[in-house]
């Protein structure tokens, strides 16, 4: 697990229609909640907000400060404005170290398979996060794949990761997180109807004129 990323919070009084002027003034607005933490309205720097769910995203841990105390979260949502796309609204939960928490985690892939190095192969990525089941301490940045596992013959799939220690994957054993298949160009060419080969008797024959024609 890296380091947990740091923001600093205060209380908001802000509420309702008060929220668009707290956004003009370059804040935004956050609710705090947690299993035993009471909903609390806080409010944050919203380039500093930004930059931390670039960061961390709704997988890393965060530590938010609010007036000297700090309190371990996750993102739970992040709305986002429809047409402009900046940050309009997060909720945070506040996390108990021994309450096991469900969260998707970014797949990465390492090498690739010798199939399609030496053939017109692509490539089919079916899933770009794994959902897992774990405690805070235990989440893992990231689910690395070896693709080198790959071929036409055999897809991967949840079976095939490897096990991480106190995570469980939330996933169907045979869901396939990657594929190979060949290119439409290639599928094209191996398809295309054959064209029957015309003789210089044939063409002769079609170009004599008829009886009618002379």
């Amino acid at each position: 697990m890296a380091d947990n990323i740091t923001i600093q919070a205060e209380p908001r009084a802000a509420k309702g229609r008060g929220l668009n002027k707290l956004r003009a003034s370059g804040k935004t607005p956050i609710v705090l909640y947690g299993k035993t933490h009471e909903a609390t309205a806080l409010q944050v720097d919203a380039r500093a907000l930004d930059s931390v769910v670039q960061a961390s995203g709704l997988s890393q841990l965060i530590d938010m400060q609010v007036e000297g105390q700090s309190t371990l979260v996750l993102l739970r949502e992040v709305q986002r404005h429809p047409v402009r796309h900046h940050i309009l609204h997060v909720d945070a939960y506040a996390l108990q170290m021994d309450e096991k928490q469900t969260l998707q985690i970014p797949i990465v892939a390492e090498g690739e398979p010798d199939s399609a190095i030496a053939s017109d192969l692509i490539i089919m990525q079916n899933m770009d996060t794994i959902t897992i089941e774990t405690f805070p301490d235990r989440i893992p940045q990231s689910v690395p794949i070896d693709l080198s596992l790959l071929t036409m013959d055999n897809n991967i799939t949840i079976s095939d990761l490897t096990p991480i220690e106190d995570v469980d994957f939330v996933h169907d054993p045979d869901e396939v997180i990657f594929s190979l298949t060949r290119s439409a160009a290639v599928e094209e060419v191996e398809e295309a109807p054959e064209v029957a080969a015309v003789s210089e008797d044939d063409v002769e024959a079609d170009e004599e004129p008829s009886e009618g024609d002379e």
